[in-house]
């Protein structure tokens, strides 16, 4: 889902500040205590309900205290453990993207401005899904996801979907592919919505067209793959538009003249060979043909085979010897 969002919405998802930090703060173990503790809460309560009329008031309540203490703890120590981690979302992102924190507070005011866009896999608006979208502004975008990380739109060398992924156990699964000019960045996303993918790539491209948005393409009688072989893709958007990591554009301080707006790629498919599921099991799938190959030959001529020795042995009387004296 796409769509741009209202004042409201932004102060909403900027109320400390900061759109990054509030992202941020989708998840953490902190989280995961508190939520713990706030049940052990309330069982305690309900059980000293429970059991007040067996245990006694007193009883119930010591036995129902024990856990709401522990509960207690539990709450406040994840709650100290997730302001504690929401504190450190500066840090996370320069770790994560390598951005400055110069460039995190330009993303937050960029944020603000109009013709900002949010992207989104489902179409719910809840906190925790808003806090899981991804968004564009001018120079940057965030792909839908808990990670911290940002790319810089002029960085961008691709942003496809993609249903044949190759899996290690041979098979394919659709996926949502990024990565930027250094090689070292990216993002991938297993299984995502197909329709929400493709919204999300087309809006990409409208944004920066120079970016390759399909898996297999020809470019000059090369064939690419964009997802196998990246590092060949990224070699041919720094020959057409030079290394313009951290807004150099070459080495020189210009960029290519001309520089044309996009890469104009034939995009091709490619015929992949048929997996029969049996890609995972490598050497063992040929031991296991050979067993079946024997066991249908015992059912075939097993009893045949079997027959014929107990005759050789003379495990078998025929007519002919029943006739004779």
């Amino acid at each position: 889902m796409i769509f741009e969002p209202d004042d409201k919405l932004k102060q909403k998802m900027s109320k400390n500040g900061s759109v990054l930090q509030y992202m941020y703060s989708v998840s953490g173990a902190g989280k995961g205590l508190f939520a713990m503790g706030a049940m052990l809460i309330v069982i305690g309560i309900a059980l000293a309900a429970v059991l007040s009329n067996t245990m006694g008031i007193q009883g119930a309540l010591m036995f129902g205290g024990v856990m709401m203490i522990a509960g207690i703890l539990f709450a406040v120590l994840g709650s100290s453990m997730q302001k504690k981690k929401e504190q450190g979302w500066i840090e996370a992102y320069k770790n994560a993207c390598g951005l400055s924190e110069q460039e995190l507070h330009q993303i937050d005011q960029e944020f603000r401005q109009p013709g900002t866009i949010l992207l989104s896999m489902d179409k719910d608006k809840d906190t925790n899904s808003l806090k899981s979208m991804g968004f564009i502004t001018a120079n940057y975008v965030k792909l839908p996801s808990m990670d911290p990380c940002v790319f810089r739109l002029k960085d961008m060398v691709a942003c496809l979907y993609t249903k044949k992924y190759l899996c290690q156990d041979g098979g394919y699964d659709r996926a949502l592919v990024a990565y930027i000019a250094d090689g070292e960045l990216g993002f991938l996303q297993r299984n995502p919505p197909e329709k929400a993918s493709i919204a999300i790539v087309e809006a990409i491209a409208k944004h920066n067209p120079r970016i390759v948005t399909d898996h297999f393409f020809t470019y000059e009688g090369k064939e690419y793959d964009a997802v196998r072989k990246p590092e060949e893709v990224i070699q041919l958007h720094k020959q057409l538009y030079g290394n313009m990591k951290s807004g150099v554009h070459n080495e020189a301080g210009f960029s290519p003249n001309p520089v044309p707006d996009r890469i104009a790629y034939q995009p091709t498919q490619k015929k992949e060979a048929k997996k029969t599921g049996w890609e995972p099991y490598g050497w063992k799938r040929g031991v296991a043909l050979v067993i079946l190959f024997f066991v249908l030959m015992g059912i075939m001529y097993g009893p045949k085979i079997y027959k014929r020795y107990q005759m050789d042995h003379g495990g078998i009387v025929t007519e002919e010897s029943q006739g004779q004296p």
